[in-house]
């Protein structure tokens, strides 16, 4: 069994390298799988990996989440975003925080911070440094990994280059839905987060009657809590993101279907009532097996096929 299961909605195959590769350096002390589900085919290096798995799906965001999530043999379950990237060696301490301070119902939620401009500078400093140094001094890592025994580690980031800028509240329901009577203002809504396999099924996962999974992930956080899971937080980012606003680039289906997503979310948490908090784990199968507002009818494939690079 792997420590830790990696859920990984992607239609963006030309990131999931380097993606990869940051799973790679940050969780550096436990074992791994991820999980990749889209409609495009991901690169053959990333498909001889033993711990990839790759599941071709167009639908929407949720139900290909919903896929992997099925699919996870980890002890533990996390889901990224494939414009993502990892902090060096942050996983692995991520999960040490969890075996130290968590139950088998809790949630460990992970900060992370949405910054163009950032998200290519850290994923430029981390994977260029790695390559270089893989290639001009592979004799000595594999001396010094020899002699110490211990994981070569590069560029750890120090607690100040790992600091978040977000106030701790943005990560707590008190931010952003204060206004819906049924939300209980404390609950954490961090969409990144960790959590039991096994807890996370028994709760039926996603609700695929949302398309995306900002608002999807808020109801699964909120079904959970409400059920008395607690909600710890991590004090530092352990992503950096990429970030397109409004309908720019390859933006525009997600951002349509929040428009339509916030409005079934208020609607169900807009007031005190008992909500069915675990749900069919196979309800992805009501969702259209083509997500139209990305794809119209059709089944391009390749991301350049709708999209430049």
């Amino acid at each position: 069994m792997y420590n830790l299961s990696i859920i990984v909605p992607t239609i963006r195959t030309h990131l999931l390298e380097d993606l990869y590769q940051s799973f790679c350096l940050s969780c550096n002390r436990h074992s791994f799988e991820v999980i990749f589900v889209g409609p495009f085919d991901i690169p053959k290096k990333l498909l001889e990996k033993e711990n990839v798995k790759y599941i071709k799906d167009y639908g929407q965001p949720t139900r290909a989440a919903q896929i992997g999530l099925i699919e996870t043999k980890g002890k533990l379950t996390c889901w990224v975003t494939d414009d993502c990237f990892c902090y060096p060696e942050v996983i692995s301490e991520t999960l040490d925080i969890y075996d130290q301070k968590c139950g088998c119902y809790d949630i460990l939620g992970m900060r992370f911070f949405e910054n163009p401009t950032y998200y290519k500078k850290v994923k430029s400093i981390v994977i260029h440094s790695w390559r270089s140094q893989i290639q001009k001094r592979i004799k000595k890592i594999i001396h010094i990994i020899t002699r110490s025994k211990k994981p070569f580690n590069i560029l750890p980031p120090t607690p100040q280059q790992r600091q978040t800028d977000h106030p701790n509240d943005y990560w707590f329901a008190k931010a952003s839905y204060a206004f819906l009577g049924g939300v209980n203002p404390n609950w954490g809504i961090a969409c990144l987060f960790i959590m039991d396999t096994n807890i996370w099924k028994m709760y039926g996962g996603w609700d695929c009657k949302f398309e995306y999974l900002n608002h999807a992930t808020h109801d699964l956080l909120f079904r959970i809590q409400s059920q008395g899971s607690r909600f710890l937080l991590t004090d530092y980012d352990v992503f950096v993101s990429n970030w397109y606003e409004g309908t720019s680039k390859d933006h525009s289906p997600i951002h349509y279907a929040q428009s339509s997503d916030i409005k079934i979310f208020n609607e169900k948490w807009s007031q005190q009532c008992r909500h069915e908090y675990s749900i069919d784990i196979n309800n992805w199968k009501n969702a259209n097996t083509i997500w139209e507002r990305r794809f119209g009818t059709e089944q391009p494939t390749k991301y350049t096929d709708i999209y430049k690079i």
